[in-house]
């Protein structure tokens, strides 16, 4: 998850080349053998956004559901960039998380 100074938070809409279509969410993906989470994190941005800021990670959430280990990771940038997105997404957005509170839909149950 980026976040930029005034804590606002990158958001990704899906296609159908992913799961969950029209649904917005963060970059994200799986480990891939011998990765740590970290690892795939990094990798996952470079997938999805073409590229990956410098910057330090920091652990967010840890949980597991349905047998599926989930991490997710804050990244705070100095500024919000454009990313090049793949396949994968068609839209991305800088979102206040506050403004996205209360608004069921908005947000995957991933998120």
């Amino acid at each position: 998850m980026f976040v930029d100074p005034t804590g606002a938070v990158l958001l990704l809409r899906r296609t159908e080349a992913g799961d969950a279509e029209g649904a917005w969410a963060f970059p994200g993906g799986k480990l891939e053998e011998g990765e740590t989470t970290a690892e795939a994190a990094r990798r996952e941005c470079v997938e999805e956004l073409g590229s990956c800021p410098e910057g330090e990670l920091s652990e967010w959430t840890h949980r597991i559901r349905d047998s599926v280990d989930y991490t997710t990771f804050i990244q705070r940038v100095p500024e919000r960039f454009s990313p090049t997105l793949n396949e994968e997404h068609d839209a991305f957005e800088w979102a206040n998380v506050e403004e996205l509170l209360g608004k069921p839909g908005e947000l995957t149950e991933d998120c």
